[in-house]
Formats: C-alpha cells, sequence, structure tokens
C-alpha cells in the first residue's frame, strides 16, 4: 500500500498556484526596481542561481534518521540530476553526501555496498559504492533477503520476478507487486 497523499486536481492547481506566487514575491525582494522606475541590469544567471535556490527551498526535504559522519547533524534526502542522494541537513555549512544504499553487502568486495545509479544513458543499475576499487554492477535490482534455497546473501528482481542470483540455484518467485 502506499504512504502517498491523493490530491483533486483543483488542490494541486491552487497549491503550485501558491508555490509560483511565493516564487513571484521572492523574486519581486531579491531584485526591486529603482527609485527611478527602471528596473536594474541584472545579470541572467544570478537570477536564475536565485530562482533555483528559491524553489529549492519550497521543496519539502525527507528527514532521514542517519546522521552526518562529520558533524552529526540528520541527513535528508535530496534529488539531484543523477537520481536520489543522503546529504547532510546542515549545508552549506557541511557538504557530506553519499549515496542512497539498497541495504545489500556488495557481492564482490564484502566490504560496500550497492547504490543505485545512473549510466550516461540515463539507464537506472546497481553498483558498488567503493567504485572504482570494485568494478561490481548489475542491471537488476538487488533485494536485501537471503535466498531460502542456497542461503546467497541476496535476491535479485527481473522485470517482476525474484530469483536468486546463484546460476546453480533455481529459486524464483513471482514479485509482490505482480500479485496485488
Amino acid at each position: 500500500m502506499s504512504n502517498a497523499q491523493t490530491y483533486t486536481e483543483a488542490e494541486v492547481n491552487e497549491r503550485v498556484r501558491e508555490a509560483l506566487e511565493e516564487v513571484r514575491a521572492k523574486v519581486q525582494e531579491l531584485f526591486p526596481r529603482a527609485k527611478d522606475g527602471n528596473e536594474q541590469q541584472v545579470d541572467g544567471v544570478e537570477v536564475i542561481q536565485k530562482i533555483n535556490q528559491i524553489l529549492s527551498q519550497l521543496v519539502e526535504e525527507e528527514v532521514t534518521d542517519e546522521e552526518c559522519e562529520k558533524c552529526s547533524q540528520l541527513m535528508v534526502v535530496k534529488h539531484g540530476r543523477y537520481g536520489r542522494f543522503l546529504a547532510c541537513s546542515g549545508y552549506p555549512e557541511c557538504k557530506t553526501s553519499k549515496a542512497i544504499s539498497t541495504g545489500v553487502t556488495c557481492p564482490q568486495c564484502k566490504e560496500g555496498y550497492l547504490t543505485e545509479k545512473r549510466s550516461k544513458r540515463g539507464y537506472i543499475f546497481f553498483g558498488c559504492h567503493h567504485y572504482p576499487d570494485c568494478k561490481f554492477a548489475t542491471w537488476n535490482r538487488p533485494l536485501p533477503e537471503p535466498c531460502p534455497s542456497c542461503g546467497s546473501t541476496y535476491l535479485i528482481q527481473k522485470y517482476l520476478k525474484i530469483v536468486c542470483p546463484d546460476k546453480e540455484c533455481s529459486y524464483k518467485r513471482i514479485s509482490e507487486e505482480r500479485k496485488n
């Protein structure tokens, strides 16, 4: 069952209007008109940076229970150009960030954990966070549950099937998503 709230189209439109009104008010606050009525000369890059800063403040951050290694503040989930990642809530004083773990220990180096990554072409794959020291990668989503047949430390999701990554093991089942 999903925890996402549902909104009517009218509620969504109203929230978007409110957010845009907040952005417009902030832009006017940051770039007021000159006293003689002429607009100030402002660098376009500066305006875009300020608008991005305002928009990022409007987006709600998902706070996690994980603490930053450097400053002990809580980590938050951020959305970047290559997907989601954890960042320190003390930004800009603390610039610590790291990938979100799938909960599976790397089967190759046994030290790292597997994270979701994006290829140059935008395809999702899963690799060890110790890259380039460890080059383990897979296209299939790893699941943090042991194989009931052979005892492998994790299972992988291939389309709507969940299978064991050990080629000699024949364990497979249908994903819970498909059953619903």
